[in-house]
């Protein structure tokens, strides 16, 4: 099932607790002005880093290459674009048109997670 993060486009530094597959995280995104790109950072519940920063590019899987880290969840988050041309997200980009989803092991329709 997919789930879409709620994100602040336009807010450059953002952070948030969020459950994932039943486990609280703490992810942080950062907009790097010098290279316009998102970087997401995952956390444990206490703040402790698990992964990251991670660039955010729009339909990859952001935990693809951190499979192997403890603490990693078992689904995966993606940058979904829903243009008809997709792009990577510009600062006011990220939770507008596209959005930060979770893909957890099971198949649905989208549902937003709360923050």
């Amino acid at each position: 099932m997919d789930h879409v993060i709620p994100l602040a486009p336009g807010a450059p530094h953002q952070r948030q607790r969020t459950h994932l597959d039943g486990v609280e995280y703490v992810l942080e995104l950062h907009w790097s002005e010098r290279e316009a790109q998102w970087y997401l950072t995952l956390r444990d519940r206490n703040a402790a880093l698990i992964c990251g920063p991670m660039k955010v590019v729009v339909s990859w899987p952001i935990l693809l290459s951190r499979r192997g880290v403890a603490g990693v969840p078992p689904g995966e988050l993606l940058a979904a674009d829903g243009r008809e041309t997709p792009a990577e997200p510009g600062l006011d980009e990220l939770g507008d048109v596209v959005q930060l989803l979770y893909r957890d092991t099971q198949s649905s329709s989208p549902t937003e997670l709360g923050a």
